[in-house]
């Protein structure tokens, strides 16, 4: 018969790799009232115009989360109800569009109030939905 090779034993040391300690960290929590299913007055805003000091004009599309306006992404809330940067979906978009937006932006209202993003607020009118955190 063939002679067979005899198996070496096994180390007694760990060949497992060390992990990391794990830490956490406590940070302060911020409680943020959300709602579902909740009607929101619905209305929209376009680029603002500001003056500098020399007397010319532009218009800004920058939201307070330093991002670009976008016609279909961009809305603004109140940020206690609706955080910043959460998305929400707006029943029957007077839009057409899917329903979508991002919260980029905030405005000098308070509640259950969605300020969407239009390249032109003309032809818009308020109107009220039933608005779903996502």
């Amino acid at each position: 018969p063939k002679p067979t090779a005899t198996p070496k034993p096994k180390s007694s040391k760990s060949t497992t790799k060390p992990t990391a300690k794990k830490t956490t960290t406590t940070t302060k929590k911020t409680t943020v009232k959300t709602v579902n299913g909740v009607k929101c007055k619905i209305t929209f805003y376009g680029p603002v115009l500001y003056k500098r000091k020399d007397g010319s004009t532009f218009y800004s599309t920058t939201t307070a989360t330093g991002t670009k306006c976008k016609q279909g992404r961009t809305c603004a809330a109140d940020w206690s109800v609706f955080p910043k940067n959460s998305w929400v979906y707006i029943e029957n978009d007077p839009l057409g569009g899917d329903g979508l937006y991002k919260v980029e932006d905030t405005g000098r209202f308070k509640g259950n109030w969605i300020d969407i993003y239009v390249d032109s607020a003309k032809g818009h009118n308020t109107c009220y939905r039933k608005v779903y955190q996502q």
